[in-house]
């Protein structure tokens, strides 16, 4: 189902104190293992969703251990 492949990338919810509009992060590892940080917003227009890219990087070995972390504790929720 493509919306199942969607809710996939919406990723956390980020607090901005710039900014009334919502952010949301998303990391994701490229095809030769590298892992990326996307930060973005969510904008709809008439009835249609897009999604706004604010940055895109490479992620920091501290952050690459603690998203590994955190996606294998959400691996595990979804499988209780």
């Amino acid at each position: 189902d493509q919306n199942e492949n969607c809710c996939c990338f919406i990723g956390r919810l980020l607090c901005s104190r710039t900014s009334r509009i919502p952010r949301r992060r998303n990391g994701s590892r490229r095809s030769d293992g590298r892992s990326v940080l996307i930060v973005f917003t969510l904008r709809e227009k008439a009835d249609v969703t897009f999604i706004r890219p604010i940055s895109a990087r490479y992620m920091h070995d501290k952050e690459v251990e603690h998203y590994d972390k955190e996606s294998a504790n959400a691996e595990k929720r979804q499988g209780s």
